[in-house]
């Protein structure tokens, strides 16, 4: 949750709609509209509830009013056509006005001009010397003599040979100065004047545009609240409208938002977004319900969130329809504060683009990745459509980065590349770019820390998980084992394994010692410290070079000894212990040490010293003290110990004590004052609260439960051994122990559970998809190995995110459904391709269930390339076998073209469509190859391109046949093979590269027998066709045809 501020000025805009009476008919349960309707209802007034009064010295009448008393404003002081002067007033205001107002006055006078102001009812003008008041200006002030809000003070009079004049108000100058002219009466008001409630109404308005839902209950009350105490109108003064408004808004700032879906929308075909207000803690698949305008559920594959945990990414397995409409259920997310958050249901529409752009955003890739990784491919409507759209490339060395965008080629080649996104007939480009093949190397040093081996902290992602007080950069004095681990992110921003003393040398780290009098690092990253102080080490590893510094402290010694408690009440007869804990000078407690502990009074109590504790024994009642001393160089650290043996009393309860809260799961990386076990005591305790016995475990019942006191049957982070009262650690995690003495809940123990071993705690799957090509459709394999093949798509990661290899082995548990061309058991495939739905429900590695919630994923399969294409093809009342067919792309490409584009959609139209293609040859005029005949051994032929000649080789016995292609150069080759007239040839057994030919079935006379390869050779060059067969084959006769393509 968090705090949030409404901004008055963007409302200001609202404030039309809140006279509205639409807006609140529509908004009838929103108490905040109907808080609007009270306060733009109410009805205003002009007349004001301060009183001004005032008296005057006019000219042969004298003080006036005559009997003493005031003229109530606005009644008319002095004479008119009598010609009559003003010499003197008096004004106040009433008793009515509110506290700390003021009214200021000053007159102009005859021969003496302006005489300055007064205030409150004090003489203003002359008495007694006959001269004229010619002006007069009134103004109203607060205390400090400031122009005050909410009032104004209005005024006009009778002036000789002007007459009446206008009203003026607020230190306006009534009368004339220069002109001799006397002031011969005035009246006065005071008016209250119209508050300024424009930021006023702006927050009763933001007020009103706020969702009660998106709120908590209590910050939402108390703007109700506010609002109601707060009601003004423009008859208040300004100061209370300001005060009002000023209310509101700090109870707007103060509502505590609740996190809530704030919006959807598709990012790509097959992703859409989920915004929430606020940081959530997980989300699954399941948190997300999606169905389209027809009420289908379309299926969310997998779901992330992005590192502020605000905006979840859900990955459907089918593609959105082009203006499809997806509404998105969300329910039981639980925010960072451990709240549900609100269902919400929050629709999108998907609107299909064509790609727009093609941009390289790296040059630079591993030897065997695939350039798409480095490429953004964006459409017409800015969306990242890169997972969705097929890349093709243009490559100026295919042996650097091939044609499907594969970076063959070595560490240190390069090739130029267009990759290319066809767009109906035209393609969308990148520009070209020069893509660099590399091997992962050092570019940002991330950080370094000392260490004693073995080096636990090996990647650059587990140092970054490591918490600040856990990495290292200080050696002691005497320290002869630390050394130093250096760790990088590579040019592609990846993790890198850690440079330690295991690979120091080998990782080429050049060190320079700047501070050699202080510390030392040497070449295999070993530090040796020579005295206290700072030192500085400058690192080089490949070109990032960075200087660190290593400290040397000074060899730490205790210098602190306290107690937990220094008094003690202990029954005769009963133990007591005192915990003793020991500090070096740099806070660190130092655990192991023993003390010294003597009591004064043996007879009275004993103090015998263990391992940080001592141990008090009521030997008989009485008081008495032990001294406890540890001594460090020449300091003794003392402590003092007051003991008081008391007789028992009375049973009243029993306490259990674990000798130890935090326990290691790990027990072969379990400490002294983390263990793997803990012991349970339950003490007897007596009315006074001291121990009067203890209980025997024969006598005491341990089981684990949950918070709520439910026993735990499954899942257990701790094993319990009632015999003895231990608990040991199994995994991570707070264990809660309840106690039982016979029946009776005597209490319930908290256990922190650690595991200071590497943890597997979360599986990912590296992809939702299995893929099978060219399997055996009779016997297919994926049942026996799809738990492997599963496997293979996992990355397990350990409590510090860090990828491991998990010990024991993953286990993983599936289910299947939806299955489509591929039996039940998944062993036989009754199509040429088929699908199935693959539902992981666990993976386990000797623990826990590693991922939050089932797992879809989808299986495809396609059969064998002899399978797939063992069809037959009919074109224009003629039949092909597909062999058929492919010498058909020799002779009539444009028939055998039309046959494939005539199948249906399926493996074998795409198989043969990739069999055209590659027979798209162009025939030049034939030349002669020689025939040799050869009684054992080796034939060869040698020449330019040939459509067909025939070689002959009689050979005695039979055996196993080969014929290969040895060829060179840069540019595409196909050839189709007929070996006929065959006779007595055994069955092959060799299996030779791709582009070679090998006979892979026995060949019966007469029997044919049709291949199709490819090979690269330069335009019209020569090349060679070699036929080897062992020693004793017979081969009556071999037709070859070759056919060179030129591109």
């Amino acid at each position: 949750m968090k705090k949030i501020t409404v901004s008055i000025l963007s409302v200001l805009m609202m404030l039309s709609m809140v006279f509205s009476t639409s807006v609140f008919a529509a908004e009838k349960t929103n108490p905040v509209a109907d808080f609007f309707a009270g306060i733009f209802g109410a009805q205003t007034s002009d007349v004001s509830d301060v009183g001004v009064e005032y008296r005057g010295h006019v000219e042969n009448k004298g003080d006036f009013p005559v009997d003493g008393t005031w003229i109530q404003g606005p009644e008319r002081l002095g004479t008119v056509g009598e010609g009559l002067r003003l010499e003197a007033f008096w004004i106040k205001l009433a008793d009515t006005a509110p506290a700390g107002l003021h009214i200021k006055y000053q007159v102009h006078v005859q021969n003496k001009g302006w005489m300055g102001f007064v205030e409150d009812g004090a003489l203003a003008g002359t008495e007694g010397e006959a001269l004229r008041i010619e002006a007069i200006q009134i103004s109203l002030v607060d205390d400090e003599g400031n122009i005050a809000d909410g009032y104004s003070v209005e005024y006009r009079g009778h002036v000789q040979n002007i007459g009446d004049t206008e009203w003026y108000a607020d230190g306006a100058q009534l009368g004339t100065t220069g002109s001799g002219l006397r002031l011969e009466a005035l009246e006065i008001k005071i008016v209250q004047l119209k508050a300024d409630m424009t930021a006023y109404n702006a927050a009763v308005a933001a007020a009103a545009a706020l969702t009660e839902t998106d709120y908590t209950a209590e910050s939402w009350a108390a703007l109700q609240t506010a609002l109601t105490d707060n009601v003004v109108t423009e008859d208040n003064t300004q100061a209370e409208v300001d005060a009002a408004t000023a209310a509101i808004n700090a109870a707007i700032d103060a509502l505590v938002e609740v996190t809530h879906v704030t919006g959807v929308e598709a990012i790509n075909a097959t992703q859409a977004t989920v915004t929430f207000s606020g940081a959530v803690k997980a989300v699954v698949p399941a948190n997300f319900s999606v169905k389209d305008a027809n009420g289908n559920t379309a299926f969310v594959s997998g779901v992330t969130l992005n590192a502020a945990k605000t905006e979840a990414t859900l990955t459907f397995f089918n593609k959105f329809v082009n203006d499809g409409v997806y509404t998105v259920t969300t329910s039981n997310v639980v925010d960072a504060e451990n709240l549900t958050i609100a269902t919400s249901v929050e629709s999108f529409t998907y609107i299909a683009a064509d790609a727009a752009s093609v941009v390289f955003t790296g040059t630079t890739i591993l030897p065997g990745g695939d350039i798409k990784t480095l490429l953004t491919v964006t459409d017409t409507l800015g969306r990242d459509i890169t997972k969705e759209v097929a890349l093709e490339y243009e490559t100026s060395n295919v042996t650097v980065i091939n044609g499907s965008g594969t970076a063959v080629g070595a560490s240190g080649t390069s090739a130029i590349v267009v990759a290319k996104v066809a767009v109906g007939t035209t393609y969308v480009k990148s520009a070209q770019t020069t893509i660099n093949v590399s091997d992962a190397a050092e570019k940002t040093f991330v950080g370094y820390n000392v260490y004693v081996a073995p080096n636990t902290v090996t990647t650059t992602t587990a140092f970054n998980a490591l918490a600040a007080d856990k990495k290292v950069d200080f050696v002691y004095k005497s320290d002869a084992a630390s050394k130093l681990a250096l760790y990088y992110n590579d040019q592609f921003g990846e993790s890198m394994t850690a440079v330690d003393a295991t690979n120091f040398v080998a990782r080429g780290a050049v060190v320079t010692n700047l501070t050699p009098t202080i510390v030392i690092v040497e070449n295999n990253g070993s530090i040796t410290p020579i005295s206290v102080g700072d030192g500085f080490v400058k690192v080089k590893v490949g070109t990032v070079e960075q200087t660190v510094k290593i400290t040397v402290k000074a060899d730490p010694i205790v210098t602190t000894m306290e107690l937990d408690k220094t008094n003690v009440s202990v029954v005769a007869g009963q133990t007591a212990d005192v915990k003793v804990t020991f500090k070096n000078q740099y806070g660190t407690v130092v655990t192991g040490l023993t003390p010294v502990a003597v009591s004064k009074a043996p007879a009275t109590a004993t103090a015998t010293a263990g391992a940080d504790k001592v141990t008090i024994g009521g030997v008989a009642k009485g008081t008495t003290t032990a001294d406890v001393t540890y001594v460090v160089g020449t300091t003794t650290l003392k402590q003092t110990i007051n003991i008081t043996v008391v007789e028992p009393g009375t049973l009243a309860n029993y306490t259990p004590v674990a000798a130890f809260t935090s326990i290691d799961a790990n027990a072969a990386t379990a400490s002294l004052t983390v263990p793997h076990a803990s012991g349970v005591t339950v003490n007897e305790i007596d009315t006074n609260g001291n121990i009067i016995g203890t209980v025997l475990p024969a006598n005491t019942t341990l089981t684990e439960v949950d918070a709520a006191g439910v026993a735990v049957v499954t899942g257990n982070l701790v094993s319990i051994n009632d015999a003895t009262d231990t608990v040991t650690a199994v995994k991570a995690g707070t264990a809660y122990v309840q106690v039982k003495v016979g029946s009776l809940v005597v209490g319930t123990l908290q256990f922190t559970v650690v595991n200071t071993g590497t943890v597997a705690t979360a599986a990912e799957f590296n992809s939702l998809a299995v893929v099978y090509t060219n399997v055996d459709a009779a016997a297919t394999g994926i049942d026996t190995s799809l738990e492997a093949d599963l496997e293979a798509l996992i990355t397990v990661k350990d409590q510090n995110g860090v990828v491991i290899a998990p010990t024991p082995a993953l286990v993983v548990t599936y289910t299947t459904t939806n299955r489509v061309g591929i039996s039940d058991t998944l062993a036989t495939l009754t199509a040429e391709s088929a699908t199935a739905t693959v539902v992981v429900t666990s993976v386990t590695a000797g623990g826990d269930n590693l991922i939050a919630a089932p797992v879809q994923l989808e299986l495809s399969a396609t059969a064998d390339t002899a399978t797939a294409t063992a069809a037959v093809v009919t074109y224009e009342g003629s039949t092909y076998t597909t062999d058929a067919l492919i010498k058909t792309a020799i002779d009539n490409k444009v028939a055998a073209q039309a046959a494939v584009t005539a199948l249906p959609a399926g493996t074998t139209k795409t198989a043969l469509q990739a069999r055209i293609d590659a027979e798209d040859v162009n025939l030049d005029a034939a030349a002669t190859i020689a025939t040799v005949t050869v009684a054992d051994g080796t034939i060869t032929a040698d020449g330019t391109s040939a459509e067909s000649e025939t070689m002959t080789a009689v050979i005695k016995n039979a055996a196993n046949v080969t014929l290969t292609t040895a060829l060179t150069g840069d540019y595409a080759a196909s050839y189709a093979w007929s070996v006929t007239g065959v006779t007595q040839i055994g069955t092959p057994v060799n299996s030779l590269a791709i582009g070679d030919l090998t006979i892979t079935s026995a060949i019966v006379n007469p029997a044919t027998f049709n291949k199709a390869i490819t090979k690269t050779v330069d335009a019209g060059a020569s090349y060679q066709v070699q036929v080897t067969v062992d020693q004793g084959a017979l081969i009556t006769a071999i037709d070859v045809a070759a056919d060179i393509a030129t591109i």
